[in-house]
Formats: structure tokens, C-alpha cells, sequence
């Protein structure tokens, strides 16, 4: 797990120098979602140049979101426009994904 965990006790003293401690308190502090490639989706990061989208912070997931023409849930492959007509495999890092094909707008469909 990407998180750490810290014990500490807080000590305060009044006007006269009497000490009080208050604690043990023990806290667990996490690591953005987006920090670890193996909470996106299908066990990867983003692309380039896509954002890391983590509503729900410390749940292991995040989703992508494609601003600089990435295609796909991680963003990480492009389209041609002369590949606007055609149909076949789609293939990411050497792995077969999905058929998939392209619409009359240029957006993938699978």
C-alpha cells in the first residue's frame, strides 16, 4: 500500500506551565491515486499530455482524461484522419485490446 502511518501526542501548557498531553493520535496519510500507474485503467497510467482525473481521492482509482487528442480510457494511442473509414484490431504496447473501428467523426467506437 502507498500510504504511511504517524503516531504523535500534542502537549500544551497553561498560563501557570502546567503540562497536558493530549494523544497518542495515529493518522494514515496517503498518496494521490494518480501517483500510482497501476490504479488507472486496464492497470496503466495516462498518456502523455493527459490528465490524471481523481474524484474520489484514496480509493485505488483514477480515470483519464484526453486533452491533447489521445484516444482511448488511458488516452495513449492517436487516430489518423485517413483511419476515419477503416476497421481492425487495436493494439497498445504490442497487446491486441479490442476491435475497434472509427465513426463518420473520427471517434473511436468498440
Amino acid at each position: 500500500p502507498r500510504y504511511a502511518v504517524h503516531t504523535f501526542a500534542l502537549e500544551v501548557r497553561d498560563e501557570s506551565n502546567a503540562r497536558l498531553t493530549l494523544g497518542p493520535f495515529t493518522v494514515q496519510v496517503g498518496w494521490d491515486d494518480c501517483d500510482t500507474p497501476a490504479y488507472g485503467p486496464h492497470g496503466r497510467g495516462c498518456g502523455p499530455g493527459a490528465a490524471c482525473v481523481n474524484p474520489d481521492m484514496f480509493d485505488h482509482f483514477f480515470t483519464c482524461e484526453c486533452v491533447n487528442g489521445g484516444q482511448g480510457q488511458n488516452c495513449d494511442f492517436e487516430l489518423s484522419t485517413s483511419a476515419a473509414a477503416s476497421v481492425g484490431a487495436l493494439s497498445c504496447a504490442g497487446e491486441s485490446m479490442a476491435d475497434v473501428g472509427v465513426d463518420g467523426e473520427g471517434q473511436l467506437v468498440l
